[in-house]
């Protein structure tokens, strides 16, 4: 996924769900995200965008400040908008190859648009299942954001300690397109290998040690612990995805 017209609207459209919900839910439990209530979840929300955006304006020598949160009294739902069109404004003023350099995060400005744009689709998914209205993500966004959640969350985060002996896992989404690009995450496959000296990711059909096959957006709700294994068809030894689960605390 590149920082376009089509992550820009799905970003806004993710945003524009969490805020219908405040008003009406604001003190609704979120079970996904234990302790939150869909206000502190929309406030989570608008403070990332509100971060991303002051660090694509800030210079190089400088700190990235910490975003406060919105005052007593504020309207949380329009401060949830305003922040994701400013950011959206930040985007595309600095282009996709400008810089959010806080320090242990530079990244290009189209690193960060993926990066915002699937943290407030999924966060938008948590509000919604509060509610018990949650509809599925969309296949396009749910490919790329599995795609980053284990080529970049858990190469780097995933707990090895916790997930124990050296296993592999295949990803099998179950609504790709017929004429998607082999070896891109489009193709809705991966082979994860999962091992004492890290965690590398293949696009690839092969086998593992276990195999699960989903819709697209289950295997994303799946891979950030929204949802069980039983959510999937596996085959093979599924106490390695529930091992997955547990090491994964993103």
């Amino acid at each position: 996924m590149t920082a376009n017209a089509d992550t820009a609207g799905a970003l806004m459209d993710a945003s524009s769900r969490i805020a219908t919900l405040v008003p009406r839910h604001a003190d609704l439990p979120v079970p996904t995200c234990p302790g939150w209530t869909v206000e502190r979840l929309a406030i989570h929300v608008g403070r990332i965008h509100r971060w991303v955006a002051v660090a694509l304006d800030t210079p190089d020598d400088r700190p990235v400040p910490a975003v406060a949160r919105p005052a007593a009294g504020t309207d949380v739902a329009a401060w949830l908008i305003d922040g994701a069109n400013h950011l959206l404004e930040a985007f595309a003023r600095v282009g996709p190859n400008g810089a959010v350099r806080a320090p242990g995060w530079a990244q290009p400005a189209s690193w960060w648009q993926r990066r915002t744009t699937h943290e407030t689709v999924l966060h938008a998914w948590d509000a919604a299942a509060a509610t018990g209205t949650a509809p599925p993500i969309p296949r396009w966004l749910a490919t790329d954001a599995i795609d980053e959640t284990l080529t970049v969350f858990a190469a780097q985060r995933l707990d090895l300690e916790r997930f124990g002996p050296a296993a592999t896992i295949h990803l099998h989404c179950t609504d790709t397109p017929s004429d998607a690009t082999p070896g891109t995450a489009d193709a809705g496959e991966w082979l994860i290998h999962i091992g004492p000296d890290g965690t590398v990711t293949e696009r690839i059909h092969a086998k593992g040690d276990v195999a699960a096959r989903a819709s697209a957006s289950d295997l994303l709700l799946w891979a950030w612990g929204r949802v069980g294994t039983d959510r999937l068809e596996t085959f093979g030894d599924t106490t390695v995805l529930d091992r997955y689960q547990a090491a994964a605390r993103y």
